[in-house]
């Protein structure tokens, strides 16, 4: 018979979903049922290159509505000691990593200087690359803060690098699986922790 494993404890959360910010709002879209799709803005998306109602029409996409998540513009890159040029060429993923990361933090009651230089292991699920192929097809912007701003393995790592944490840090790509294998991973981490000794897992 197998032997019960050691429970884990989840002691912040921080979350930004269409719809809402935060876990209450999060939560209270679900219980209220809330269609959080909204007609595409012009801001966010050329309709008019990719949209046609014919749903045979090839390299085209045939609804007007999608799910957005909102202040994408509105990150505070001073909060993260990140200047200007390498923020205007930042994945808007790894921007809302590290906002997410600072509201876990809070929930969990640990202020982030708290935490600077703690072993602290930090593994990201991340599949999508978008950034990646819209700014490195303007060659007027590309700088070189380009294949750091965009890279799927520095996502991970740009967290342990503006928290200053010290334990393993790693980007996971197992597609629609991504973010549940990275918490796999931290669990797994945590129960060998006799081999990699953390006070504690960002996922």
């Amino acid at each position: 018979m197998e032997e019960a494993e050691d429970p884990i404890a989840i002691v912040g959360i921080g979350c930004n979903f269409p719809g809402g910010e935060g876990i209450e709002n999060f939560w209270k879209v679900i219980f209220e049922g809330k269609n959080c799709t909204t007609e595409i803005p012009e801001e966010r998306f050329d309709l008019k290159k990719w949209y046609n109602a014919d749903q045979n029409k090839p390299g085209k996409i045939y609804t007007n509505r999608a799910a957005f998540v909102e202040g994408m513009n509105e990150f505070d890159n001073k909060v993260f000691e990140i200047n200007n040029s390498e923020t205007n060429n930042m994945d808007p993923q790894h921007k809302l990593l590290l906002e997410c990361t600072y509201r876990a933090l809070e929930d969990a009651g640990y202020p982030s200087e708290s935490i600077r230089g703690s072993k602290t292991g930090v593994f990201i699920g991340l599949m999508n690359r978008d950034a990646d192929s819209i700014y490195n097809n303007c060659p007027d912007n590309i700088n070189h803060f380009n294949g750091t701003g965009t890279a799927t393995s520095i996502a991970a790592n740009r967290i342990s690098y503006c928290f200053n944490l010290t334990g393993p840090s790693l980007s996971i790509d197992t597609a629609c699986s991504s973010s549940l294998v990275a918490l796999h991973y931290a669990c797994q981490a945590i129960r060998q922790g006799k081999t990699i000794k953390c006070n504690m897992y960002l996922i």
